[in-house]
């Protein structure tokens, strides 16, 4: 039990999600971010959150006296609490407490860290505490208290230090169902300030992620691909209000990702091997500029069997069009390309079970939607790690 706790607390303390370890990196980037100090939480007080030993309280209340208290002597108004990874959102109120004294500070960071631990978020050996991004009273709110301000999540690969794509925060297909079961009311006032959130997405997509793409080339310090959020506040200023690894954000999606973090590279060779016709070269920018800004699934229409007629040329030097390219395989490309690793294999198993539950002819009609759509995906994703591989291969 000793080692399984002590790699633990290793875990936690290394954990890349952790605000005190991405935050230090991006604060001076360019872009306003909360003033926000970090309050470390000592290992010997992890478990008196738990609230199972008599005496834990008291040992939060002297953790708040010593070191929250005199961190709020930082931050100008009311704070913004939250842990390194965690704020509970979803009772807004405990992350924006009312007032500052110590029996609200010590149920607002009681509750922000019991609810971290019952989700496993990580990130519960620091305390945040930040400037408050103000927002009017006008402004519709959700989970007790939240405002609907415009947000905005750009995935961003500091491997090659380019902003891929952006996403709505508020999107209404992922968001609205999930808040209006979460509380009716709540639900309501999504529905009011839902038109004016995506007009404002769309104003200011291009410019969101372009600022990311400017701002975030001189950070240092991280790799792989993040999702970097930010709020555009009511006088049209944008704030860097948060991070995470891509892979475990929400809005990730590894098709997108890998074709725009390919696009120049599919330009190149489609060009290089006179595949492009004008047509089919402006509907092609037109879906990979819009699949950087939007949920644009057009590019499939073009792009995949573009990029297989350009490998039958490049790689077989047969002359093949677009139009034909379908019966050279999609499937026989992948066959080619795919990567021979593990979890590549499970996918393909999954798409060959996907597939062999179609061929069921009295498979009812949802199912069979649910498996075409199963299917449709992970051919999806198989093709484009198999585009990636093939346009980053070595020479």
């Amino acid at each position: 039990m000793e080692e399984l706790h002590r790699r633990y607390l290793e875990d936690l303390h290394n954990y890349p999600n952790n605000f005190s370890f991405w935050f230090p990196k991006v604060k001076d980037c360019g872009i306003r971010v909360p003033k926000s100090v970090i309050v470390p939480v000592p290992d010997e007080l992890l478990n008196a959150f738990s609230f199972e030993d008599e005496g834990d309280k008291e040992k939060i209340l002297a953790f708040i006296q010593e070191n929250i208290i005199p961190a709020l002597k930082d931050i100008e108004g009311l704070p913004f609490i939250k842990n390194g990874c965690f704020s509970n959102k979803f009772n807004f109120a405990t992350c924006c407490p009312a007032d500052t004294k110590e029996e609200t500070l010590f149920k607002s960071i009681s509750e922000i860290q019991y609810m971290s631990f019952m989700h496993d978020t990580m990130g519960n050996n620091e305390i945040i505490i930040r400037e408050r991004i103000p927002s009017p009273e006008t402004m519709p709110r959700i989970y007790n208290g939240m405002p609907l301000n415009t947000e905005f999540r750009v995935f961003y690969d500091f491997n090659s230090h380019s902003a891929l794509y952006v996403m709505n925060y508020w999107d209404k297909g992922y968001c609205r169902d999930t808040i209006a079961s979460h509380n009716e009311e709540d639900g309501k006032a999504y529905d009011a300030r839902y038109p004016s959130l995506l007009r404002e997405y769309q104003e200011n997509a291009k410019r969101v992620l372009d600022a990311a793409d400017k701002a975030l080339k001189g950070v240092t310090g991280l790799e792989g691909i993040w999702s970097v959020d930010f709020l555009l506040d009511t006088t049209g200023e944008l704030w860097l209000i948060d991070m995470a690894i891509g892979r475990q954000s929400a809005y990730w999606d590894p098709v997108k990702t890998l074709y725009c973090k390919n696009a120049g590279k599919i330009e190149i060779l489609l060009a290089s091997t006179g595949i492009d016709t004008p047509y089919t070269q402006h509907r092609r920018d037109l879906d990979l500029r819009a699949m950087r800004l939007y949920n644009d699934p057009y590019y499939n229409l073009t792009t995949p069997t573009a990029i297989v007629a350009a490998y039958v040329r490049l790689r077989i030097g047969k002359e093949i069009d677009v139009k034909d390219a379908q019966y050279f395989g999609i499937w026989e490309f992948i066959d080619r390309e795919l990567p021979k690793t593990k979890e590549n294999e499970m996918l393909v198993i999954d798409a060959n079970q996907a597939e062999k539950r179609l061929e069921d002819e009295t498979l009812p009609e949802e199912k069979r939607k649910y498996f075409q759509d199963r299917w449709d995906r992970i051919t999806d994703v198989i093709f484009a790690l198999a585009m990636d591989a093939f346009l980053n291969k070595e020479p």
